[in-house]
């Protein structure tokens, strides 16, 4: 890497996509979506104004934290290297002013900001004027990144450009033979592929759990199973990835969370709202072309609740962890209606006993990982609104209700499964497994081994493997009977 050829002359460095991993623009409209999502609309209407204006508007609305944002350490530390030797640094952006001072007194290695004032977007052409007049008419260097930043670079004596594209990088050296080349672009693909967290999708495979118990099959149906797995997986993506973008400067905080791809800035927030509203539509439409209306109302009722538990829900105790079980009994919900599957009273009630132990299994792992310092414990521990004193409660509610699932399922066999299994006693034995599993669960998230979704961990966990293996050799020895109502765990 070459370096400047010039100290003396003084360097401008932009802010978006160059000093940071992402547009601040569209971190404070994703912060917008959070915690004023009313105000959308009418700050739409500012568009017509103008960009800057729009840009003020939105900053009015959202104060960014300097501290939250995704910074390019290479960019940094050049630029203090730059100015620490004595060199004039001006931090000249296009974002609004509030953001650029905010970012340039965080980081205290910029002696002056150039930025949109709610009037002058100061991108392109507007750019290179405040800079040139700022500057005096003399030479100076410039650090961007994108094509908007072409007339800087023409008009600069040396440029510096951040991870650039090769076509850029080749329209910049027909004016600079050799420019300096900071942090080498990365395609955002691998990034997007992670924050759709496809090792999340083992969970909608509740969705072919209806045909199974039911004892039915045939190609017609396990394909509309398949299809019903895949469209529900996207959107379940599509929410994963929507609560990244609402979480994003709360992740940057955590000692976890921080490297995910949102987080870290290795996907952009404009192309994670594109991939939402992909992972959303072709979905959905899908849907209401191949599969039963019945089905694309319960992924569409799974969709609206996602928006509502990522936006609301999620902050309201007790409440959080009803709607997490709640999702996941709308994945039986809906893969019983994608193969004309019905879900008996039983199985609803177990599923939402069980889902709701393992909600809370999750919600407590999260608290306990970021313990309060109140010896009170009337401190709240983080955003969803819980204290420390709660978390025996949450243990003790989750795991009643881990024990009332195998409850129900004991009076399942009691009343009801000669139905559709010629030997109960197989099935009695499925209940000490499940004893065991739920327990071993709660044990393992009291220890702090447990942080992430206990379904995801017992895709990793090979005693989980073996409880699974175990359950589903007993239900065959209790040997399944024909099934003509096409009932999931039938009633009478």
């Amino acid at each position: 890497m070459n370096e400047p050829d010039n100290p003396a002359r003084p360097l401008y460095v932009d802010l978006d996509d160059t000093l940071v991993a992402g547009d601040t623009l569209w971190e404070s409209i994703s912060a917008l979506i959070a915690s004023k999502p009313l105000a959308l609309p009418a700050l739409a209407w500012r568009l017509k104004d103008g960009k800057a204006p729009f840009k003020r508007a939105v900053a009015e609305r959202v104060a960014l934290d300097p501290a939250a944002l995704a910074y390019r350490a290479p960019v940094v530390d050049h630029v203090r290297a730059e100015h620490d030797s004595g060199r004039r640094v001006v931090l000249a952006t296009g974002a609004d002013g509030s953001i650029a001072r905010a970012v340039a007194e965080h980081l205290g290695c910029f002696d002056d900001v150039l930025a949109s004032d709610g009037q002058t977007n100061l991108t392109r052409a507007n750019k290179l004027e405040a800079i040139r007049k700022h500057a005096g008419g003399e030479p100076f260097d410039y650090a961007g990144d994108s094509l908007q930043d072409v007339p800087v670079w023409e008009a600069s004596a040396e440029a510096i450009v951040v991870a650039p594209t090769p076509g850029l990088l080749e329209r910049i050296r027909s004016h600079h033979r050799d420019p300096v080349v900071l942090c080498p672009r990365r395609s955002p693909w691998p990034a997007l592929l992670m924050a759709a967290r496809p090792t999340q999708w083992v969970k909608n495979a509740l969705i072919f759990m209806p045909l199974l118990l039911a004892h039915t099959g045939g190609v017609g149906k396990v394909a509309a199973a398949l299809g019903a797995f895949i469209t529900f997986s996207l959107v379940a993506s599509a929410g994963y990835l929507f609560n990244d973008l609402l979480d994003i400067h709360a992740d940057r905080r955590h000692p976890r969370k921080r490297r995910r791809p949102l987080a870290s800035g290795a996907l952009p927030v404009q192309h994670a709202l594109l991939a939402v509203a992909v992972m959303v539509a072709a979905p959905l439409l899908v849907a209401l072309l191949a599969l039963p209306i019945l089905y694309t109302s319960w992924l569409a009722a799974y969709l609206v609740l996602t928006v509502a538990y990522s936006t609301l829900l999620k902050r309201k105790i007790v409440v959080d962890v009803i709607v997490l079980a709640g999702l996941y009994t709308l994945r039986l919900l809906a893969g019983g209606a994608a193969v004309a599957v019905e879900l008996s009273d039983w199985l609803l009630a177990f599923s939402m006993f069980l889902f709701l132990s393992l909600a809370m299994t999750k919600r407590y792992g999260e608290l306990l990982s970021i313990p309060g310092d109140d010896p009170s414990g009337r401190e709240p521990t983080n955003r969803r609104g819980y204290l420390v004193d709660d978390l025996h409660i949450l243990r003790s509610a989750g795991l009643a209700c881990g024990y009332m699932a195998i409850l129900v399922f004991a009076l399942y066999i009691n009343d009801n499964a000669a139905t559709l299994y010629h030997h109960l006693f197989p099935l009695w034995l499925v209940c000490p497994v499940l004893l065991y599993w739920i327990t071993r669960i709660w044990v393992l998230v009291g220890r702090g081994e447990l942080e992430d979704d206990p379904l995801s961990f017992a895709t990793r966990d090979r005693n989980s493997y073996a409880c699974f293996a175990l359950i589903a050799l007993l239900f065959l020895l209790a040997g399944p009977k024909p099934n003509p109502d096409l009932v999931a765990l039938a009633t009478p």
